[in-house]
C-alpha cells in the first residue's frame, strides 16, 4: 500500500488520509493500492490503482519507482531544462490506466492541503479564502535535507593567512555544482590567478557532534590520499560561519549525471573507468581505508574525462599489519542501492575492504544499464533482493546498448560473498578487459558526458584487423597509469594512513573541528615536505655564514707576509736593540755560573721549557764586563 505525493512526503498511510467509510479496512489488506497525485487535465486529482497480481504489481511498482526518481532529482537540482514529471511518468501512467480503481478531481478553490499526510484533520478552507491564499507570494520551500545545508557563499571567500601563504586568499565564487547530505559545493577561482577550484561548503557549527566527528575524519583520510584517480584535497579554513574545503575541480560532473543524460555507457568507456576506479580503490585499500560510499554520485570526472574518486564522509580506517590487528567495521552506512549485504548484518561480523568491491560491481552494471542491479521501490526490497543475489540483466529488445558474457560475468564476480570477492590487481585480468577495446586517455572527449560515442570511434576486434595484441597493449598501458595490475615494473608501497594520523596528532596539527577562523588546514605531507625545505634552506644559510666568518680575516684585513729569509731567526734581545732599546737583563745572568749552568742542565731535561743556545749565550756574553 504505497502513497507517492510529487510535493510531500512519498511513502505514507493511505488510512490517515480517506474516511474509512470509503475505504474499508478488508480493502486494505486484501489489495495492493497505488495512490497518485499529480495534474489532471489541468486541475489536481488523486488517482487510486488496484493491483491483484505480481504482474499488476510489478506495473505499479515501476510507476512509484518512476516518481521516487524524478522527486528526488527534483531536490538536489538534477532536473535538466525541459525535464517534466509528465513526460517521465506518461509511459508508466498508460500502462497502469487499467487498473485504475478510484478517480477524484479537485475543481479550482478546493483546498488540496486538507489531504496532506501533514493535516490529515484539517476542514476544507472556504473558496473565497483559498483563492486570496493562493494570490499570494509562495514562500521558499526547504526540504528536510537543506536544513543542514550552509548558506551560499559570498562573491569573495577570504582565506586567513597560513605559512605557504602569508598574505591569505581571495576565492571568487561562481556557479553551484551540486549538493550532498549536508554540504553544498560551488566553483571558484584564486585571484590573481587563473587556477579553477571546487569549494566544498559546510556550516562551521554543526547540529550534532557526531557529525562534527564525521567531518574530522573526513578531512584527516582524504588530505592524505594522494592518487590520479582521487579528487586532489588542497585545504580547509573557516569564513563568516561557513567552512571550505578546496578541493581539485571536476568540471564534467559525475559519472551519474553522465548516465542520466546518455541511459547507458558503451563497454569501451565502461573498461576504461572500471580500470581507473579499480586503481582507485587498490590505493585506498593499501592504506588502510574503505571508502563505504563508492556510488555514481560520488565519481567525478575532470576536464579529460578520467575518472576522481571524492567524497569521503563516510570513509574509514582500518588498522592492520604492525599498527594493529586487522580490525573490521560494524556501522550501518551507504547508500541503499550499493551497499553491500555484510554491511546489514549488524553483530555478525561487521565488514571490510570487500564492500567496496561489491560497489564496484554495483557501479558496473548501472553504467551497463542505466540503473542499479537491486532496484526496488523500498529500501527492505532493496536488502532482500541484494541478500539473495536477485538481479535481471535487461533483454536484447530493452536496451540498445550491446552487453556481453564477459561483463555478466565480471558482475556475478563482484557480487558474491565477501571472501570469494576478488582483489583490484585480480579484477582487471578479467576476460572482460581483453575481449574489447580499451580506450587511452586522448580518446575519451568531453562530448561523451552528453553523447554515446561515433559507431567507428571505439573499433571492434574485427575492425582492427584481428590485432588483439593491441587491446592488450592498451589494457597495460591504462593499468600502468591507475597503478593497478601486474603489469608495473614496480609495486608501489604506500604508508598506512592510521600512522599518518598518528604522527599529525603527535605533531599538534590534528584538526579541531569546528576550525578556528585563522587556522587553515593543509596535507599534513605537505607541511612536513615545508618544514624540512625550511630547515634545509636554514642548515645552507648558517654553513654559509660560517665560511665568510672563517675567510673574513683574508678577505678584510690581508696580512702581508715578509719575503722568506736564509737567515736565523733572532733574539729577543737582539730584536730590542734593532729597535735602539736597551737590552733587558735577564735573571739568569745575574745569578753565579754554578747556579746558571745546574738551571741550565734542568732546562734541558724540559724541551718544552728550555731557550736556545743561540738566545742564551749571546745574552752572557753581553752582560759580562770586559
Amino acid at each position: 500500500m504505497l502513497l507517492c505525493q510529487p510535493h510531500g512526503p512519498h511513502l505514507t498511510d493511505l488510512k490517515g488520509i480517506f474516511d474509512q467509510q470509503l475505504v474499508l479496512e478488508s480493502v486494505f489488506s486484501s489489495f495492493c493500492l497505488l495512490c497518485q497525485r499529480f495534474e489532471r487535465r489541468g486541475n489536481p486529482a488523486n488517482l487510486i490503482y488496484c493491483a491483484h497480481d505480481s504482474n499488476e504489481k510489478q506495473l505499479l511498482d515501476t510507476l512509484a519507482y518512476l516518481d521516487f526518481e524524478y522527486h528526488d532529482r527534483e531536490e538536489e537540482n538534477l532536473l535538466e531544462e525541459g525535464d517534466t514529471y509528465e513526460d517521465a511518468t506518461k509511459e508508466a501512467f498508460a500502462a497502469v490506466k487499467p487498473y485504475l480503481a478510484w478517480e477524484s478531481l479537485y475543481p479550482e478553490g478546493i483546498d488540496m492541503a486538507a489531504l496532506s499526510p501533514l493535516d490529515i484533520n484539517a476542514n476544507l478552507r472556504p473558496r473565497q479564502a483559498a483563492h486570496k491564499e493562493r494570490t499570494k507570494a509562495a514562500p521558499a520551500k526547504v526540504s528536510p535535507r537543506e536544513k543542514d545545508h550552509p548558506p551560499p557563499p559570498p562573491a569573495n571567500v577570504y582565506e586567513p593567512p597560513s605559512s605557504d601563504r602569508p598574505n591569505g586568499a581571495t576565492y571568487q565564487t561562481g556557479t553551484l555544482l551540486g549538493k550532498g547530505g549536508f554540504a553544498i559545493c560551488y566553483d571558484g577561482v584564486l585571484a590573481g590567478t587563473r587556477e579553477k577550484y571546487a569549494l566544498k561548503i559546510v556550516k562551521s557549527v554543526m547540529p550534532q557532534k557526531k557529525m562534527e566527528q564525521k567531518f574530522q575524519t573526513e578531512l584527516q583520510i582524504h588530505s592524505k590520499m594522494r592518487h590520479a584517480n582521487i579528487v586532489q584535497f588542497h585545504r580547509a579554513f573557516t569564513y563568516q560561519e561557513s567552512t571550505y574545503i578546496v578541493l581539485e575541480l571536476c568540471p564534467n560532473g559525475s559519472l551519474m549525471d553522465m548516465v542520466k543524460k546518455r541511459r547507458f555507457v558503451t563497454e569501451p568507456e565502461v573498461r576504461f573507468y572500471t580500470i581507473q576506479v579499480a586503481g582507485a580503490i587498490k590505493y585506498m585499500h593499501s592504506k588502510g581505508i574503505i571508502h563505504r560510499d563508492l556510488k555514481m554520485g560520488n565519481i567525478f570526472l575532470d576536464k579529460d574525462m578520467n575518472v576522481k574518486v571524492g567524497d569521503f564522509g563516510l570513509a574509514a580506517l582500518l588498522m592492520s599489519g604492525k599498527d594493529m590487528t586487522a580490525v573490521r567495521r560494524t556501522t550501518l552506512c551507504g547508500t541503499p542501492n550499493y551497499i553491500a549485504p555484510e554491511i546489514l548484518e549488524k553483530g555478525k561480523g561487521g565488514h571490510d575492504h570487500a564492500v567496496d568491491i561489491w560497489s564496484l560491481g554495483i557501479i558496473i552494471f548501472a553504467m551497463l544499464t542505466g540503473r542499479p542491479p537491486f532496484q526496488s521501490t523500498t529500501q527492505e526490497e532493496i536488502y532482500r533482493k541484494a541478500r539473495e543475489r536477485e538481479y535481471d540483466w535487461p533483454s536484447l529488445d530493452k536496451t540498445n546498448n550491446y552487453i556481453s558474457q564477459e561483463a555478466k560475468d565480471l558482475v556475478a564476480l563482484l557480487l558474491q560473498s565477501p571472501e570469494e570477492r576478488p582483489d583490484c590487481d585480480t579484477i582487471v585480468q578479467h576476460p572482460f578487459f581483453s575481449s574489447g577495446w580499451v580506450p587511452q586517455e586522448e580518446e575519451m572527449t568531453p562530448s561523451l558526458r552528453e553523447n554515446s560515442p561515433d559507431p567507428n570511434q571505439f573499433a571492434t576486434l574485427s575492425l582492427r584487423g584481428g590485432r588483439a595484441s593491441l587491446y592488450a597493449r592498451n589494457l597495460k598501458a591504462l593499468c600502468v597509469k591507475s597503478d593497478v595490475g601486474p603489469w608495473s615494473a614496480t609495486q608501489k608501497v604506500h604508508s598506512s594512513t592510521y600512522r599518518e594520523v598518528a604522527a599529525e596528532e603527535k605533531a599538534g596539527l590534528t584538526p579541531a573541528v569546528p576550525l578556528a577562523d585563522n587556522v587553515v588546514y593543509r596535507p599534513f605531507d605537505e607541511v612536513v615536505r615545508e618544514h624540512k625545505a625550511t630547515l634545509a634552506r636554514e642548515e645552507s644559510r648558517t654553513a654559509t655564514k660560517s665560511k665568510e666568518y672563517d675567510q673574513k680575516p683574508l678577505t678584510h684585513r690581508p696580512v702581508t707576509v715578509a719575503p722568506a729569509s736564509k737567515t736565523v731567526p733572532r733574539s729577543f734581545a737582539a730584536q730590542q736593540r734593532a729597535q735602539n732599546q736597551p737590552p733587558t737583563i735577564s735573571a739568569t745572568a745575574r745569578r753565579p755560573r754554578a747556579q746558571a749552568e745546574s738551571s741550565s742542565s734542568t732546562r734541558r731535561a724540559n724541551p718544552s721549557d728550555q731557550v736556545s743556545e743561540e738566545e742564551q749565550v749571546p745574552t752572557e756574553t753581553r752582560t759580562r764586563p770586559r
